[in-house]
């Protein structure tokens, strides 16, 4: 089960392309099936107090889906568009004088 679980994670990650941590989450639920676990058990035991949950605590998931929209927004160019209104609104800072001061 070890090896067929490895095989499904590295094809939804190299070949699918698919987010590492959602490849993880899917790997970990088929996985799970494969076992025998009763399908209702399987959210609690991944991403529950015994596992995903247990090790990266509460907040976890918020983060890591916070990190791929972020990532989603710089590969649409939302994160040049921010820095552009930005500089418009407050200008370009001349960080020499900043740094010269320290």
């Amino acid at each position: 089960m070890l090896i067929i679980s490895i095989l499904i994670l590295l094809v939804l990650i190299a070949k699918l392309k698919l987010n590492t941590f959602v490849s993880l989450i899917i790997t970990a639920f088929i996985l799970a099936l494969l076992l025998g676990m009763s399908p209702m058990k399987i959210p609690e035991a991944v991403l529950g107090s015994q596992g995903v949950g247990n090790i990266l605590g509460p907040n976890s998931v918020i983060f890591i889906f916070g990190g791929m929209i972020g990532r989603l927004v710089t590969d649409v160019g939302g994160s040049y568009r921010i820095a552009k209104t930005l500089i418009d609104w407050f200008g370009v800072i001349d960080t020499n004088c900043i740094c010269s001061r320290y």
